[in-house]
């Protein structure tokens, strides 16, 4: 039982880690994504209707962090 609470509260501490530096990496991809107001108007009407990809304002794959 005491072994279990040891392994489970080591467990909650690592994924705490884990969402701490996804957190943060995904602030970072965020700042990276923000693109000058006068290109964002022309390809946001350029690519509406059409699902998001690589490009300028998106620097990672979607499943990959960067």
């Amino acid at each position: 039982m005491k072994a279990d609470r040891k392994r489970l509260r080591g467990e909650k501490t690592d994924l705490v880690s884990q969402m701490q530096q996804l957190n943060t990496t995904l602030e970072s991809c965020k700042g990276a994504a923000v693109r000058p107001s006068a290109t964002s108007s022309s390809t946001a009407r350029a690519t509406q209707g059409t699902p998001p990809s690589r490009g300028p304002g998106f620097p990672c794959e979607p499943w990959v962090l960067c």
